[in-house]
């Protein structure tokens, strides 16, 4: 018996970097950038994220919640704002729900109803791309397309040709025109990584109970992206983190994905859960995976001293501030420092601070060692010199 799909949507982000002494000007390009429109939250639109951050986070990451009405009819008060903000969430327009398919014949058929652009002030960058199959209820087509997707940027794309993704939209004629349209956002050459995947799937509450076993073993090729045909070892559930706080819902996270299967028995499963996921839970991700890559970033820099003074800063924030009080939020959170081994980086951080403190030490010493050394020569010789000359 084949496992149904009642809803199911992807995200996939890719994560990329913009030089500081650039990233002015790479904001006002895309502020000036027809495509691109500045996100703003308000309290009454989005409440959910507004109760579910805390104040200082939200001050910090989501400022555009303070702007007043009057500010926000006003464009050029908008624009002057956002620029001095440490997140900018950008939407950015592809056309009227750009529609793709995969295979040549009776292949998968995909929209892609959203794209961000999400900016923090230290140059992290990432671009978001959301996804939403169409025409097919079979849950191994989800598995596929994931599979799939993931790689089209990757060097894993040119072993997949005979899975190549043909666009057929105005807006894409084919792959290529995506990974164009994310080279320009990027504003440079794409490097050769997998996208991560965030993904949500709603199945048959039938499926869920008569076929267990099934649902578990089709659960772990979903949360580490493998396509149907793949055979799962299930030692390899050891390699990834679940959240096991409810009978009808399965979360999971990887080092390249956070998945959530659930089934239709509960309304909110396929109401409330699938907009949490795609909003509070993605957000927190996102947070997650700029620690990592600013982390990765002041790691390979940590020779400057204002690098360092930028790492202790961060460090400190981050102790400092919990990203919620929500009860899943927390877990959720816990979950991805504990993947992206946040606390691990800066620990490995602040050893390679030590031993570059350590070795200008010892390169002072030396150097003090050498110069007093001289001194003692030089008085020896002057000594020396006294001595002739008295005798």
């Amino acid at each position: 018996m084949e496992i149904k799909v009642k809803y199911q949507y992807s995200y996939f982000l890719y994560p990329y970097i913009i030089a500081k002494e650039k990233y002015d000007k790479y904001i006002n390009g895309l502020i000036n950038n027809k495509k691109c429109k500045i996100k703003i939250f308000e309290k009454e639109k989005d409440i959910d994220i507004y109760t579910y951050f805390n104040s200082e986070i939200r001050k910090k990451y989501f400022q555009t919640f303070d702007f007043t009405k009057e500010e926000r009819r006003n464009e050029n008060e908008i624009i002057n704002k956002v620029r001095k903000q440490n997140c900018i969430i950008f939407d950015y327009s592809i056309g009227n729900n750009a529609q793709g398919k995969i295979g040549e014949e009776n292949g998968i058929f995909f929209k892609i109803p959203k794209m961000e652009i999400i900016c923090f002030n230290t140059g992290v960058c990432f671009v978001s791309i959301k996804t939403h199959l169409e025409g097919s209820e079979d849950f191994k087509n989800v598995l596929n397309f994931n599979y799939k997707f993931r790689d089209i940027n990757s060097e894993f794309s040119k072993l997949k040709e005979y899975d190549h993704i043909n666009i057929q939209t105005d807006s894409f004629n084919d792959i290529k025109d995506i990974k164009r349209i994310i080279q320009e956002i990027t504003d440079y050459e794409l490097e050769n990584r997998r996208f991560f995947t965030h993904t949500y799937a709603c199945i048959d509450s039938e499926y869920w109970n008569a076929e267990v076993n099934k649902v578990e073993n089709e659960f772990l090729k979903y949360a580490y992206t493998y396509p149907s045909n793949y055979d799962v070892n299930f030692e390899k559930d050891k390699l990834l983190q679940r959240i096991n706080k409810w009978k009808n819902i399965k979360i999971a996270g990887t080092k390249q994905c956070f998945s959530l299967l659930t089934n239709n028995l509960e309304t909110a499963n396929y109401t409330r859960l699938p907009e949490q996921f795609e909003n509070e839970y993605l957000y927190t991700l996102i947070f997650n995976l700029y620690k990592k890559e600013y982390l990765q970033l002041l790691k390979d820099n940590v020779d400057n001293i204002k690098v360092v003074d930028e790492f202790e800063q961060f460090a400190e924030e981050l102790l400092r501030e919990d990203l919620t009080d929500d009860e899943t939020g927390c877990l959720v959170d816990e979950m991805w420092q504990s993947i992206l081994g946040i606390n691990k980086s800066i620990e490995k951080i602040r050893q390679k601070i030590e031993y570059i403190d350590k070795n200008i030490i010892i390169k002072r010493y030396r150097k003090t060692s050498k110069i007093l050394g001289f001194v003692l020569l030089a008085s020896l010789i002057l000594n020396l010199i006294n001595l002739l000359m008295i005798i």
